[in-house]
């Protein structure tokens, strides 16, 4: 997971990066690892926070409340825990303070 976070580090440094399309595969497996290690890396989050895959999967980083769910493929919800919240590619739902504290966090997990 460390190594896709710093590999994407260097590639959305540039100014035109764009997204990429991953295997999904290689998705389902980032996505395993989020579900395993959620709560540890969501146990420092200002809220409560739910992360949520497109195809509606969900996995509990912190049962805080007010709950806000971080929507977006496993690799870019690894992102915002990893604290690129800027450049996560995540949509936030949730009471507008609670999305705010979140969206402007420094590094949420490990």
């Amino acid at each position: 997971m460390e190594f896709y976070v710093h590999g994407e580090d260097v590639r959305r440094a540039q100014l035109d990066w764009t997204p990429r399309e991953l295997d999904p595969v290689f998705q389902d497996a980032l996505w395993s690892r989020l579900e395993r290690t959620a709560r540890l890396m969501g146990r420092n989050t200002p809220t409560g926070l739910v992360l949520r895959r497109p195809d509606g999967r969900t996995a509990v980083a912190n049962r805080g409340t007010p709950v806000v769910t971080a929507t977006g493929e496993p690799s870019e919800l690894l992102l915002f825990l990893y604290g690129r919240q800027s450049a996560a590619k995540v949509a936030l739902v949730g009471d507008e303070d609670a999305v705010t504290a979140l969206h402007g966090g420094k590094q949420l997990g490990i």
